[in-house]
């Protein structure tokens, strides 16, 4: 296992089997999902099981922003190149990964590089794989969209005056701040969608787990996942800015949780000071 620490699932095998058979019928992969869905890691980890021995670099990950340029995505597709000249030799294949592609204005060369195996007319080796990860196009609700264009926050030209649209719709109210994709690149998406409650606890449990076996607390496993599972069902049901929960807030929770206990001897010791003073 490359890392014991990635919580590996049935969803996660299906998913990754998705995407290397796209790979072998030579088919870009778009997935899109929402955020801390575990797009990323799930990559990650699938590399490293490919590579595990090897010790060869195989991923190639870049950061895709609004202010990324041209420049950039060749610079890494470049790096690629070079390594998968070593890769091959091992049948290994080379990953390029555009994480939130839709975020830039340079979408169109990520479109040739994917759809088309060029760069600038130039043809790309087939032994490098093409992965772009998408930001959801999600609008916020009425009452949201209220809420911010009253406190202000640069809504001084109102919505329906501005030229920053997707389509008809202001990008100030979407959830995620994302460009249209390239009409050849729509029906490559792999919608990972949101996790499903089942899948999440599955997720949740595994992360518990990790933590807690560390920590010698593995009689409170079930009790706390069941709360953690009820809490992100709870807060994905808020109609505002809280509605957006991922597994990442279940690892903020760990860290959290760890804190307080290797600290418990003092703060019950302030506790206790405490209610003394109160006495």
């Amino acid at each position: 296992d490359p890392d014991p620490s990635y919580v590996l699932t049935i969803d996660n095998l299906i998913k990754m089997l998705a995407i290397q058979m796209r790979f072998r019928c030579g088919i870009p992969v778009v997935i899109m999902g929402e955020t801390g869905c575990g797009k990323t890691r799930l990559i990650r980890y699938m590399c490293d099981l490919a590579s595990q021995g090897s010790g060869l670099k195989n991923m190639f990950i870049l950061k895709v922003h609004g202010g990324t340029t041209d420049k950039d995505i060749k610079k890494v597709v470049c790096k690629a190149s070079k390594q998968a000249i070593d890769n091959s030799a091992h049948h290994l294949d080379t990953v390029v990964f555009f994480d939130e592609a839709n975020t830039t204005d340079a979408i169109g060369l990520i479109k040739e590089i994917m759809c088309d195996q060029r760069i600038d007319g130039t043809p790309i080796s087939a032994d490098i794989k093409f992965i772009a990860a998408c930001n959801p196009y999600r609008k916020h609700s009425v009452m949201m969209i209220k809420k911010l264009e009253s406190a202000g926050l640069g809504f001084y030209v109102k919505s329906t005056e501005t030229e920053d649209k997707l389509g008809k719709i202001p990008l100030r109210q979407l959830v995620y701040r994302v460009l249209d994709l390239p009409v050849s690149m729509r029906p490559l998406v792999y919608d990972f969608g949101q996790l499903n409650m089942g899948n999440e606890k599955d997720y949740v449990s595994q992360i518990v787990t990790n933590h807690f076996k560390a920590m010698n607390l593995s009689q409170h496993i079930s009790a706390v996942v069941n709360v953690l599972a009820q809490s992100q069902a709870y807060m994905r049901k808020r109609e505002d800015e809280c509605s957006f929960v991922s597994l990442r807030d279940v690892e903020r929770c760990m860290c959290v949780f760890e804190y307080f206990l290797r600290r418990k001897d003092l703060f019950r010791d302030h506790m206790n000071d405490k209610a003394k003073e109160e006495k």
